[in-house]
């Protein structure tokens, strides 16, 4: 019995059963908390002010920079020009659009034999890695340094130095 629930564990239907009800969960909230951050209004102004031939201005004629999102201000000036979507309407598909696209990226890069492999050690490594609480797929543990260790109890009993 041992041997099928251990074969079953690695199967993408286990996998998917697993993450599902987390992930119903998570579009749950989403949908229940969603909401428009009034700061976003400023850099659509800054858009729409960019599109009327204005420049990136808040305010016609005061030339300010009062933003702090260049690069998605003209993602969104460009979304808006070309397919005449307006930012208020496109910020939550594209915020959804460029968090999978991040998902998906990281996943790639981590388990890509060519890319992901070099990279498992530093990945390792990281704080998460040094306190020994996670382990990516196939990288050796690394454990603290037991000087680090050392340092870490004279700090906590008090005896600093020798």
């Amino acid at each position: 019995m041992t041997g099928r629930l251990t074969g079953l564990q690695g199967s993408p239907v286990f996998l998917i059963s697993l993450c599902l009800p987390w992930l119903v969960l998570l579009g749950w909230l989403a949908v229940v908390a969603w909401f428009l951050c009034d700061d976003a209004f400023i850099s659509f102004r800054y858009v729409r002010n960019l599109l009327e031939g204005h420049g990136l201005v808040f305010n016609p004629g005061e030339y300010v920079e009062g933003y702090t999102n260049f690069l998605w201000m003209l993602e969104l000036a460009a979304i808006w020009r070309l397919l005449g979507i307006p930012p208020e309407q496109a910020v939550p598909w594209l915020s959804i659009a460029c968090t999978v696209g991040t998902i998906a990226a990281m996943l790639w890069w981590v388990n890509a034999p060519a890319v992901g492999a070099p990279c498992r050690p530093a990945l390792a490594a990281s704080r998460t890695g040094l306190d020994g609480r996670a382990n990516l797929r196939g990288a050796p543990r690394v454990r603290q340094p037991a000087t680090t260790k050392v340092e870490t109890l004279r700090v906590r009993s008090g005896r600093r130095g020798s």
